[in-house]
């Protein structure tokens, strides 16, 4: 870009400097000359009326006095941005481009955008400036730095893709800036994910042993109830084999029904058969007691 307004710069110089030289050499031919006396003889003024009148034709005739205004309207629109044409010039563009501050709201998304923008923006001043260069090619024998309203053009697209250059460069600071943010806050985040992640692993492991300890308790336990679970078994085979056995003694002795099942009942005839007791009237209760055992009807729980 730099490199273009110099020869911008350039171009604009050598083209002053030829017309100076032509105006200087056209000054001494106008000195030289001999000036016309007057006379009355109309061959001496026919011709440089003649030259009056053909050079105001080739003026009137010049694209560049006939559409003066409109390509004055198109420099100034080409200075600007959409939209700006009344408010912003040339000399705006010398200024760089205020990025807002970056904030906790900034998007890289947004500042891409932003540079696309700009890029589009810096494409269509290259497309005038093409344009401008195709209009009036350097090697024609009218180029375009010797017409001041192309010279217009190129200055003022040149100034707007520089500036709109240097609004991209500034906002890809920004989303430079912006990716280092989010990376600081991305590593932060994984050393934090990390560390959680470390604790969860020793959480696992703990649980993992605590889980096998629980484990071996519980094989543990469900040995010994199945342990007791036999010797309560063995107890109430014992217990049964027993209650058994005073039946039927009960039964052999006469003092229960000879069809009695009830294992209690011949418990508590034998009882009191067995028992010796102290007076007369107690012996004669529990005979009373035993008569009413022996009959069938009587339930005991």
């Amino acid at each position: 870009m730099q490199s273009t307004l110099q020869q911008l710069q350039h171009d604009l110089a050598f083209h002053v400097k030829r017309r100076i030289e032509a105006e200087r050499e056209a000054g001494g031919h106008l000195a030289s000359a001999p000036r016309p006396r007057p006379s009355s003889d109309s061959e001496s003024v026919t011709p440089l009326r003649a030259e009056t009148t053909a050079a105001q034709q080739r003026r009137m005739a010049d694209p560049d006095v006939l559409s003066e205004a409109a390509r004055i309207q198109r420099a100034r629109a080409a200075a600007a941005d959409e939209g700006l044409s009344d408010d912003q010039s040339v000399e705006d563009y010398g200024v760089d481009c205020e990025v807002p501050p970056l904030t906790s709201d900034s998007r890289l998304v947004d500042e891409v955008a932003a540079i696309a923008v700009c890029m589009a923006k810096m494409k269509e001043s290259a497309k005038v400036m093409y344009d401008t260069e195709a209009t009036a090619p350097s090697t024609s024998t009218a180029p375009w730095w010797s017409s001041a309203l192309h010279m217009r053009d190129m200055k003022a697209s040149a100034a707007r893709l520089d500036y709109h250059a240097h609004t991209a460069l500034n906002w890809s600071h920004r989303s430079m800036e912006q990716l280092l943010l989010q990376a600081v806050m991305l590593n932060n985040v994984s050393v934090s994910t990390r560390t959680q992640l470390l604790e969860q692993q020793q959480h696992w492991q703990e649980f993992q042993t605590r889980l096998r300890d629980g484990q071996q308790t519980v094989t543990q336990l469900q040995a010994d109830i199945a342990r007791y679970q036999a010797r309560v078994q063995a107890e109430m085979a014992r217990r049964a084999a027993l209650q058994e056995e005073l039946r039927l003694c009960a039964q052999e002795r006469g003092l229960v029904d000879p069809g009695e099942r009830n294992p209690l009942k011949a418990e508590l005839a034998l009882l009191l058969e067995e028992r010796e007791w102290p007076s007369p009237t107690l012996k004669k209760d529990a005979s009373v007691v035993l008569d009413w055992l022996r009959s069938v009807s009587t339930t005991l729980e």
